[in-house]
């Protein structure tokens, strides 16, 4: 005997892809405004890294001391977390900040700091083909 899939389980599945596609379209935008501000606007400067601080859900960023080219001297986080690179406290660094608003700041790490970005939609893109394929997919027989 042969059972059909529930679909309302499929049309959750599909939904919550959906929904992680959007987040992760959200946060690849957010990021990307924040790295086309620093990359348009921003001033690159010698730092200091003053000490790692790890987030609620357990991330890493750097906090980075630096001191402007007015002479101010700022302590910021890192917009971007420490998932690849890694960095100890006392490491000198170049980081690209927004003059306007100082603590929007990260290290210059090339091409790189686009990763991030990338990433994120990247995994609306494969989210969004899940999303797509799930119901098409035949359902395995059930064995009794």
């Amino acid at each position: 005997m042969e059972s059909r899939p529930n679909p309302i389980s499929a049309r959750a599945g599909v939904l919550a892809c959906y929904a992680l596609a959007l987040l992760c379209l959200a946060g690849g935008g957010y990021r990307t405004r924040q790295l086309t501000t620093l990359a348009n606007d921003g001033v690159t400067v010698a730092a200091v890294v003053d000490g790692i601080h790890r987030g609620t859900k357990g991330l890493k960023s750097a906090e980075l001391r630096f001191t402007t080219r007015e002479g101010e001297e700022i302590t910021a986080r890192d917009i971007l977390p420490m998932m690849i690179f890694r960095f100890r406290k006392g490491d000198s660094v170049r980081v690209i900040y927004h003059p306007p608003d100082p603590r929007l700041v990260t290290v210059d790490l090339g091409r790189w700091i686009w990763l991030q970005p990338v990433v994120f939609f990247a995994g609306a893109v494969l989210l969004t083909v899940l999303a797509i394929v799930m119901p098409r997919r035949p359902a395995p027989p059930v064995k009794n």
